[in-house]
């Protein structure tokens, strides 16, 4: 519980905010939050895609005039690099194979 207590402090005072009134600025310390509570740059990302796709809702969705700007958007994030290095070894592949055929 203690691990994430920043982020959580930030989450809530997001929360607490209507949403005419999030700056930029309120995003961007969550998102600070979530990289001091050790969060891999991937599960920020997808947190941050959850806050752009209310706000875009919002705006888009409910043409709700009040929000010019989404605040989730032109943000200081994280780089992600997951990239992977592994191929299927022979026993893999052979599975795939077999499953493709009984398809």
């Amino acid at each position: 519980m203690t691990q994430t207590a920043d982020s959580d402090k930030h989450r809530a005072v997001l929360g607490t905010k209507k949403m005419s009134e999030v700056q930029r600025y309120d995003v961007q310390g969550f998102i600070n939050s979530l990289r001091l509570d050790n969060l891999k740059p991937a599960s920020v990302h997808l947190e941050r895609a959850l806050l752009r796709t209310v706000f875009n809702y919002a705006r888009i969705g409910w043409q709700w005039s009040e929000l010019a700007d989404n605040p989730a958007t032109h943000l200081k994030m994280p780089k992600v690099d997951n990239a992977r290095g592994r191929v299927l070894s022979e026993d893999e592949q052979g599975g795939v194979g077999a499953g493709l055929e009984d398809c």
